[in-house]
């Protein structure tokens, strides 16, 4: 689970304000400053989408532009993540939540708090939306004007019409199996994947039935993988009972490893959690014993 996020919005006149900013932990807050802005800026300066790693944190921002009382503004949404997230997990999701941002940008700062917390919700909180419906429909919209060009009117007509309907149903199958991931119910999820991949390769999107298939696979694997962090999470207690540290360590962080490939972040972030409190402390026990 990340840190928290925020929205920059930076008018006209290239003056920076912090709208809104969000940790659903207080003890998860960082030192947002003027100096932090300023980097946040820099790394936009030619980049839609923009990564700063610092010791403590990670942010992955994405930038989009907007117009308010007539002038152009800049619209900068981020999220802070924890050095143990990997960021590439949260491209996608930032893409999803700005293009709903972008619905409506102006809002007041209440109901921007408001939508800054459903955004992370909804997105960020557990990474597992994998599609954005845009880039998709832009695809195809690309396709069926090469077959226009290319005078393959037939194809491109049943192309308009997949267009219409199937992208939403992919996009809906896919957010499905994930829900039904999250709650266990592998029989939905992996029926879900399936209605999803076949969506996917009605469109010719060959990218994305593979990583479909791979989330199939996964889905398959769940039983055995759930099996292999509960004796990792026994092996690190019965470590910490022998004051073993070093070993309770080892455990604990395959167990996070484990918690990943089972789409379980509150598990990945809680034995990461354990098992770098276990580090440090093992550090300062083998220097005083």
């Amino acid at each position: 689970m990340p840190k928290g996020c925020f929205i920059l919005e930076i008018d006209s006149k290239s003056k920076s304000q912090l709208r809104t900013l969000y940790f659903p932990q207080e003890s998860d807050s960082i030192q947002f400053d003027d100096a932090l802005i300023l980097k946040i800026r820099v790394q936009h300066s030619e980049k839609k989408l923009a990564t700063i790693i610092e010791r403590d944190y990670i942010i992955v921002s994405i930038l989009e532009e907007f117009i308010r009382d007539k002038n152009r503004h800049q619209l900068i949404f981020g999220v802070i993540l924890r050095t143990s997230d990997n960021p590439t997990n949260f491209r996608e999701q930032l893409k999803l939540a700005i293009d709903e941002l972008m619905e409506n940008p102006t809002l007041n700062d209440n109901e921007l708090k408001q939508k800054v917390i459903d955004l992370y919700n909804e997105y960020l909180e557990t990474p597992t939306v994998l599609l954005n419906l845009k880039e998709i429909e832009n695809r195809i919209k690309d396709k069926i004007k090469e077959l226009n060009e290319k005078g393959k009117y037939e194809e491109a007509k049943k192309m308009i019409d997949l267009l219409k309907k199937v992208p939403k149903k992919l996009y809906q199958a896919n957010k499905e199996a994930q829900k039904a991931i999250e709650r266990r119910d592998l029989d939905t999820a992996e029926r879900e994947f399936r209605k999803a991949i076949k969506y996917a390769e009605d469109l010719g999107e060959l990218e994305q039935v593979k990583l479909l298939s791979e989330k199939v696979k996964i889905i398959k694997q769940i039983p055995k993988l759930e099996e292999e962090r509960k004796e990792e999470v026994k092996k690190a207690r019965e470590a910490l009972r022998n004051e073993d540290f070093e070993e309770a360590f080892k455990h604990y962080k395959n167990a996070a490893e484990l918690s990943k490939k089972l789409f379980d972040s509150k598990g990945a972030e809680e034995y990461y959690l354990k098992s770098e409190a276990l580090a440090k402390f093992s550090e300062v026990h083998k220097r005083f014993h």
